[in-house]
């Protein structure tokens, strides 16, 4: 059998050196890349989402305020929850739709529109952790990329947390005194103000939605999109 004796050319389809009996095989087309969201999109329009995924969204639909609790584990959700956001969160339902004249909706306008949305957070460590010079980091950071990324961005209206610290150390006295706290900011949604978080289309971005220079001069990091 004819051996070959010299190489592939890089960049081509080219054989260099003796020719073999056996023409180098045809390079297959690529693949069609898959869009992960344009599928989910498809899915929701076409009906074919799975039953589990239906049920959550009918929950949203007719719910009126959102309370998602979960304690803080490696200062974020836990993954089970995240799972249950991207699953049920996703484009042609949640996100991805436009206005009358074509502007993107998001920050403030949204599917949850007209709904409040509110985060039940547990944490193992003291309060102190969590403060604005605590070493975890100040809690408004820890839970933005849920209430102003998420909840904000489809349209609710977010209301500060309730953030129940040291869970794992309490006394019976301050667990009750914790579900006390909880009962009182539950009957307290309607009356409560939410974060002032800036709108998309309130004014205070340009056209790149970036914040204009006159809006909070000198203020960078997450804090600045709080009015």
């Amino acid at each position: 059998m004819p051996k070959v004796t010299g190489s592939r050319c890089r960049t081509c389809t080219r054989w260099a050196g003796t020719p073999s009996s056996t023409p180098p095989a045809t390079p297959t087309p690529p693949a069609e890349r898959f869009q992960v969201a344009a599928a989910a999109k498809q899915a929701y329009e076409s009906g074919a989402l799975g039953a589990d995924i239906r049920a959550e969204q009918e929950k949203i639909n007719r719910a009126d305020t959102i309370v998602v609790q979960f304690p803080m584990w490696w200062f974020g959700m836990p993954a089970i929850l995240k799972g249950w956001f991207d699953r049920v969160w996703h484009q042609g339902y949640a996100y991805g739709s436009r206005g009358p004249n074509g502007e993107w909706i998001g920050y403030g306008d949204g599917f949850l529109a007209g709904k409040r949305a509110l985060a039940v957070v547990t944490m193992g460590g003291p309060a102190w952790f969590y403060g604005e010079r605590g070493i975890h980091g100040a809690v408004g950071e820890l839970l933005f990329p849920l209430q102003h990324g998420t909840l904000f961005y489809a349209g609710a209206e977010v209301l500060p947390p309730v953030l129940i610290t040291g869970a794992d150390r309490f006394t019976p006295e301050e667990g009750e005194a914790a579900a006390k706290e909880l009962r009182e900011r539950l009957l307290a949604i309607p009356a409560t103000r939410p974060i002032a978080y800036r709108r998309q289309n309130g004014g205070d971005y340009d056209d790149d939605f970036v914040l204009r220079p006159d809006v909070a001069p000198g203020l960078t990091g997450l804090g600045a999109h709080v009015a």
